[in-house]
């Protein structure tokens, strides 16, 4: 079945591996005692370039790349300190493409105060086992 996908288009191969962890896409699994982890998954080869913040673009261009990047990071995290280590990575790559620090701060702000109104349970959040809930 892999024989015949990888027959399906010239550019898109598929690769057999067996292991306890597997990068998919955006996202890196892995199984830890039956228990499957997930986290943000970057290609070795990936450069850290995003759209630069003082390019032609629209402003909902920026407001759109940095929202993305967090809600990766809120979906794709299984634990605290994988989504603490994800934010850290995508503070420096903004920082790396001339993003003002006050813009990514208010991004994030801005994100999860939409999130906390809703949810009144994750202003409960000060730890990671309320992070796993």
């Amino acid at each position: 079945m892999l024989d015949q996908a990888n027959n399906f288009h010239r550019n898109i191969k598929l690769v057999r591996q067996i292991g306890r962890s597997i990068p998919f896409l955006d996202v890196f699994i892995e199984n830890n005692s039956g228990t499957l982890k997930t986290s943000v998954y970057h290609k070795e080869a990936a450069e850290p370039y995003v759209v630069a913040f003082g390019s032609d673009h629209h402003s909902h261009v920026f407001r759109n790349t940095v929202d993305t990047s967090i809600t990766r990071a809120v979906r794709y995290s299984t634990t605290l300190a994988q989504f603490e280590e994800e934010i850290r990575q995508m503070k420096l790559r903004f920082l790396y493409n001339w993003y003002p620090p006050r813009y990514i701060d208010w991004r994030l702000s801005t994100l999860f105060s939409k999130y906390l109104s809703k949810n009144p349970i994750l202003r409960t959040l000060n730890t990671s086992d309320g992070f796993d809930y």
